[in-house]
């Protein structure tokens, strides 16, 4: 399919609730909060992509990366992963795709690594998934 254009914002506190819709109705189960950097991509006014950055311990997550179906394989998850990794220049990146996105969490730099060496937190949070029966891994980007 042909990649299509389109703008990448932060989200603001008035846009919440729509995320929380659109997390929920693309499948992602967790919770958009006030302290987190969303962005949204909108394609033509519409919504077609989101990305939850939360910053913990010291390090940046990279959460919730939800394109809806009819928009996936068109370019809108890398736009959106190159503008958050732009937005936090300098800091490591970790994430916790399901494993048949590593090469796509790879195209962002990102390189798989051992639960040992990640922070704890990360390491407890991939047993938890892990636990819920998904086949996660656990990548990082360090920071430049």
């Amino acid at each position: 399919m042909d990649p299509i254009p389109v703008t990448i914002r932060q989200a603001t506190e008035h846009d919440l609730p729509a995320v929380r819709l659109a997390f929920a109705d693309w499948g992602y189960r967790g919770n958009a909060r006030a302290t987190d950097t969303i962005l949204m991509a909108e394609h033509d006014s519409e919504l077609v992509g989101l990305v939850r950055l939360t910053p913990e311990h010291g390090v940046v997550v990279l959460r919730g990366l939800s394109i809806p179906p009819k928009y996936q394989m068109r370019g809108v998850g890398r736009a959106l992963m190159q503008r958050a990794l732009a937005s936090f220049e300098g800091i490591d990146f970790y994430c916790l795709p399901l494993a048949p996105l590593k090469d796509f969490f790879a195209y962002g730099g990102f390189v798989a690594c051992p639960a040992d060496a990640a922070p704890p937190f990360l390491a407890d949070r991939l047993e938890q998934y892990r636990h819920g029966g998904g086949n996660f891994i656990l990548m990082r980007r360090p920071g430049a």
